[in-house]
């Protein structure tokens, strides 16, 4: 199997940097919890409006 990103990136950097890759995987992973908490039809919304921002 293939290596992660992160993965590749740990065996190269020193173990601060690690620390810092493993800390932004976990920010850039998670959505913020307003985004969670939008009921279906907020989220439906959404969708359309940024699939219209992304066509223009």
């Amino acid at each position: 199997m293939p290596l992660t990103k992160l993965e590749r990136t740990r065996r190269s950097i020193t173990p601060e940097g690690v620390q810092a890759a493993e800390l932004a995987e976990r920010i850039l992973g998670t959505p913020p919890a307003a985004l969670l908490a939008l009921d279906p039809a907020d989220l439906d919304a959404l969708d359309r409006v940024i699939s219209r921002l992304l066509a223009t």
